[in-house]
Order: C-alpha cells, then sequence, then structure tokens
C-alpha cells in the first residue's frame, strides 16, 4: 500500500508502544555520520566487536509502514520494533509512515503526483509500458494458459508491441489503462542480511506498477517513498522475501542504490499455522485489554527470532537493554509464538516496575496500583450491598474468598487520601512474596495486607495449626497457644513507636520465636513460633516476610491482629477442656 496522505514520523507510544528519541520529519536532511551530538558511540555502548560487525557502519535510516486499516498485531508490532532498535542502535533515525492505496480515504493527494512523475519517467525510457488490456481480456488468456498443475500463466505480454506513439495516442483519447513494469530477461538477485543470495526461479512477470484509476501499486509506491525518504535498511516479514527482486528490478530501473534487506521469520502457532490478522488474540489491543505492560510485550516481540547473545534473556529486558544490546543476526525460518513466555515476562516485568517505584512510580501505578485500588473499592461496593437476588448465590469478587469476613480496609478510599492510598499499595506490592499480574490477583493475594483480620478470619483457620496447638512449649516450659501468643505480643510491645521497623522487630523477637517448639512423643521438637505468628496475622495465608509484615501493618495493627488471636486460642481451649471440641486438629478446615 502506499504512502499517499501526509507521511508522518514520531513516536507513536499509544499505537505501538514505541519511543522513538531519534526521529524525524522524511522531509529532513538524511541523517549524519555522526548522528545526535549527545549519542554514545557504539564503542562506547558496547565493547562487543562481534555484535558491531553485524551493525551498519553508520547510522541506519529505517520506517515502519503500516496499513491504517484493521488493528496493529503481534508480527507488525515485532516488526516496527526490530526497525526502530536497529535506528537506535545506530544513531539513526526511525520514521513512522502510513501506507494507504484506498482511494476513498484520501483527503489530498499530496503525492499522487511523485508517483505518476516517477512512472512517466520509466515509460519514457522504455522501461514500463500501457497495458490496454481490459478485465475480461486477461481473464480470458488466464482460462487459456492454464499450466498443468492448474495455475494461472504469467501476463501475455499483449501490449509490449504497441508503439510508444500509439500508446500516448490511445492514452490521450482517454482509453483505460494501467501501468506495468517492463521485467529485466535476468532476474535480479537479491542479498538478504538473513537469508544470503536469494534468486527465484521464475522469471518476474510484467507487474501493474500504476493502477487504472491513476494510483500507484503497494510495490512501486513502496519503493519510491524508500528512496525518496533515504531509507538505508528495510526489516520486515519473510513473507516479503519473494516480492524483493520485484522491488530490486525498480531500484536498477531507476538507477537507484536499494536499501539493505532484512527479513525475519514467520510468526507461526504451535501447529505451524501462520499467525493471521484475524486471530483477534493476536491483536495489540487485546494486549492493552489485558493489561500486559509495555514493556513486557516489547520484550516478548524481539525474542521472536532474535537472542541479544551477550546477556540473559531469563530476566526483564527494557527498550534500552534491547538497544544496547540488538544485531542484526535473527533466526531464520518460522518462529513458533510460545504465549508462556509472555506470561513469564509479564511477572518480570512487573517484578522490575515493583523495585523501581522508588525512582518511578508512574509504570507499576498503570500496571497494578490504580487497577487494585478500583478493585478495592468495588469489592468493599460489594461487600456493603445486598446480593441483588439473595437465591443467586454471593456477588461476584476477584477471589473465591469470603471477602465478607474482613474487616474494614486499612487504606483510606476517600478520593481525597488517594495519594496515601497509592503510596500503601505500592509499600504493600513491595513486600508481597505474590507474582499477581492483574488487580484482582494481587487483591486477592494481598487481601490480609488490605484489610483487617476479623475473629471468623482466625477462628477459621485456627484448625490449620494442626499439632503446633498441642503439646506447646515456651523455653522449655508448657504453655497454651493463648499463653504462646500473649509471649510474642509481649516481646513486641516493649518497641517504642518511633523504633518500629523490620530490624528492630527481628531484635526484639530474637531467638525467643525459636523457642516456641511443639513436641509429639517420639519426635524431636519443632520450632512452630513463626507458624504461630504467620497465623495470628495473616491466617495461615502465604505472604510477606514476618519482619518486612510486621512493619507494614504497623505497630497498632500488629499487636491488635496477635491479641486478637490470643483470645481465639482461649476460646479455643475453653472448648476443648468442656470436651467441645469445636476446632478437632485432625479436621482440616478452609482458610480465608
Amino acid at each position: 500500500m502506499a504512502a499517499l496522505g501526509r507521511t508522518v514520523c514520531f513516536s507513536c507510544r499509544a499505537r505501538i508502544f514505541l519511543q522513538s528519541r531519534s526521529s524525524r520529519s522524511y522531509a529532513s536532511a538524511a541523517p549524519s555520520a555522526a548522528g545526535p551530538e549527545k549519542a554514545r558511540s557504539l564503542l562506547d555502548r558496547r565493547p562487543d566487536h562481534a555484535r558491531r560487525a553485524r551493525l551498519p557502519d553508520g547510522p541506519a535510516r529505517t520506517r515502519f509502514a503500516p496499513s491504517p486499516t484493521g488493528y496493529l498485531h503481534l508480527g507488525s508490532l515485532r516488526t516496527a520494533l526490530y526497525n526502530y532498535l536497529l535506528a537506535r542502535a545506530t544513531n539513526g533515525q526511525f520514521l513512522l509512515r502510513l501506507e494507504d492505496t484506498d482511494q476513498a480515504r484520501i483527503v489530498a493527494s499530496e503525492r499522487l503526483s511523485i508517483y505518476r512523475e516517477h512512472a512517466d519517467r520509466l515509460l519514457q525510457q522504455g522501461k514500463a509500458f500501457r497495458c490496454f488490456c481490459s478485465h475480461d481480456d486477461l481473464a480470458a488468456h488466464q482460462r487459456s494458459s492454464l499450466a498443468s498443475d492448474g495455475t494461472f500463466g504469467t501476463y501475455p505480454g499483449l501490449c509490449l508491441s504497441v508503439s510508444a506513439d500509439e500508446s500516448a495516442e490511445r492514452a490521450a483519447r482517454g482509453e483505460t489503462f494501467t501501468v506495468r513494469f517492463k521485467s529485466s530477461s535476468r532476474p535480479p538477485h537479491v542479498h538478504d542480511l538473513v537469508y544470503g543470495l536469494h534468486k527465484k526461479n521464475t522469471l518476474e512477470d510484467h507487474f501493474i506498477i500504476m493502477k487504472s484509476d491513476g494510483f500507484p501499486t503497494y510495490h512501486f509506491a513502496n519503493v519510491v517513498d524508500d528512496h525518496l525518504m533515504k531509507i538505508t535498511h528495510v526489516v520486515r516479514g519473510a513473507e516479503w522475501l519473494i516480492s524483493t527482486p520485484k522491488h530490486v528490478g525498480l531500484y536498477d530501473a531507476f538507477g537507484w542504490t536499494p536499501p539493505k534487506f532484512a527479513h525475519v521469520g514467520l510468526l507461526v502457532d504451535s501447529k505451524r499455522q501462520k499467525l493471521s490478522k484475524r486471530n483477534m488474540d493476536i491483536g495489540i489491543d487485546s494486549y492493552r485489554q489485558d493489561g500486559v505492560p509495555p514493556p513486557a510485550l516489547l520484550n516478548f516481540a524481539a525474542l521472536l527470532g532474535w537472542n541479544p547473545g551477550t546477556i540473559s534473556t531469563k530476566g526483564a529486558l527494557t527498550l534500552d537493554d534491547l538497544v544496547d544490546n540488538f544485531s542484526l543476526k535473527f533466526t531464520k525460518g518460522d518462529i513458533v509464538v510460545n504465549m508462556e513466555k509472555l506470561a513469564y515476562l509479564r511477572k518480570k516485568h512487573v517484578r522490575l516496575a515493583i523495585d523501581r517505584a522508588s525512582s518511578n512510580s508512574r509504570p507499576i501505578d498503570e500496571y497494578l496500583t490504580v487497577p487494585m485500588l478500583q478493585t478495592i473499592r468495588e469489592v468493599e461496593a460489594a461487600r456493603l450491598s445486598p446480593p441483588s437476588n439473595a437465591g443467586s448465590g454471593d456477588v461476584q469478587r476477584p477471589s473465591a474468598s469470603p471477602f465478607a469476613l474482613l474487616g474494614d480496609p486499612l487504606v483510606s478510599l476517600r478520593e481525597a487520601d488517594e495519594e496515601a492510598a497509592r503510596n500503601h499499595i505500592r509499600a504493600l506490592l513491595g513486600i508481597s512474596r505474590s507474582d499477581a499480574v492483574t488487580a484482582a490477583e494481587a487483591v486477592a493475594a494481598n487481601r490480609y495486607l488490605i484489610w483487617q483480620l476479623s475473629p471468623q478470619d482466625i477462628r477459621e483457620s485456627y484448625a490449620q495449626l494442626g499439632p503446633a496447638a498441642r503439646n506447646v512449649y515456651v523455653e522449655e516450659v508448657a504453655q497454651t497457644p493463648a499463653g504462646v501468643m500473649a509471649f510474642l505480643a509481649g516481646q513486641l510491645d516493649s518497641i517504642d513507636d518511633g523504633q518500629w521497623n523490620t530490624a528492630n522487630i527481628h531484635t526484639s523477637l530474637g531467638a525467643s520465636v525459636k523457642d516456641v517448639t511443639s513436641r509429639e512423643e517420639g519426635q524431636p521438637p519443632v520450632s512452630v513460633g513463626y507458624k504461630y505468628l504467620r497465623w495470628a496475622l495473616l491466617s495461615l495465608a502465604d505472604g510477606p516476610q514476618i519482619g518486612a509484615l510486621m512493619e507494614f501493618l504497623g505497630k497498632k495493627e500488629t499487636l491488635r491482629r496477635l491479641r486478637m488471636a490470643q483470645s481465639v486460642a482461649e476460646a479455643a481451649t475453653e472448648s476443648n477442656n468442656d470436651h467441645e471440641a469445636v476446632y478437632p486438629p485432625e479436621q482440616s478446615m478452609s482458610s480465608i
């Protein structure tokens, strides 16, 4: 398709999640050899000589030329990314060109005269000719020239014999025509940076370069645009390799030097079927709607047929990491897309955003913080409202856990306290061991860091203490579970409010928590102090390291939970003493 309208060069972050630091309007001068004044040279960037050998010697000028119709898909994103990375890695320029040959969408055909001028040049030089054949004429010829394998033959060259004068006269009379390129009898060789020397076994057809409506074909406009925009390198999908001889033939006819071509493998599924635009699962919008962080998607797309070779791909690679390690060493052949890799990278990039929140909170706020606060508000609204249909079951919530059992939120949900709420969620994510990547998952996994525990939470998880609730000792002295909680609360209560931090919590507990043991007959003692703390603070759910958890909750909430657990343990002990085993140790009960 062709750039008939305005050619655009800008950072298209909203559409393809890319942000070029070096783009310029294509109408500006070609990139200078020195590149941007403050740009680092390749030698400064990496001492990797093998990598530099696989990059151009000078700045590369690349482009991404999507069709404005439909949606951006994974293969297009990868193409855009590779061209962007090549430009960035060489201190060059990356251009965005919207290609369109649909006449109905052209408001001002700014470039139409350019294509006609170049087509006329080929006509004058005898390298193109007008074809006056109608669709019916060509269809009849195709039917009569069916090959033995059932395929249609090539264009028969019916109008090649029409003289230049007759051709011009018929065109002047208004006779409908197309302009065809007079292909060479010796097909051009194509040197591809990935596949090496490429040569088709058959001659190129005399293909159309200007349609009967006066608009150029994709192949013609593509070549003219790339030349006029001074494109030095074209990275695109391997499906275009078969068309490249056409493009090189046009370059040769004009006497132009073609850009360097690098064709990357087709993206296929596990059944080796080509990914298609018709498959909505690969539309970029679907990833955005699923909350996939843009850096994770870029990381994933970059590794579909390319491997840096200089650093591990097991961790999260940022856009700068990709630039600093980029080369033109691509994988030959089809590339199987494994969505499990995207899920893996998503977790890595979410964790990276969490770790960097202190210096830049915008990414994690976008991925989780703000969506989590919205989810919390939705849960609160559902908890405070009765089900719309009393007989239809519980209100839908982000987890199967009974949120109704929880106490009040630990964070204020008032709009006036929005920044404090965000800080609370950021701190929560910083200590959380959960690898949740969606707001609903993160809220469910960290619910005890968002809401207060209630006595019912603690009661329902008491049975899961199991043997730890029997034959428990503190410093070799038999104790009840309630006594254990009183002992641990006493150790922590001695810490001044202003000194409540992870280090002082560990110092205060010290070896004392390890002195809480459970003993079964014939078995060595087992330390259960931390299990008691996890029961009191998290209802035995998975959660952060205990010291960090206590610092996050604060002294008041920590002691409230410990003393509430003490009361629950006392009630359970009294029930057992009265032979009303409400919470039999052997019975496994569901936790929140």
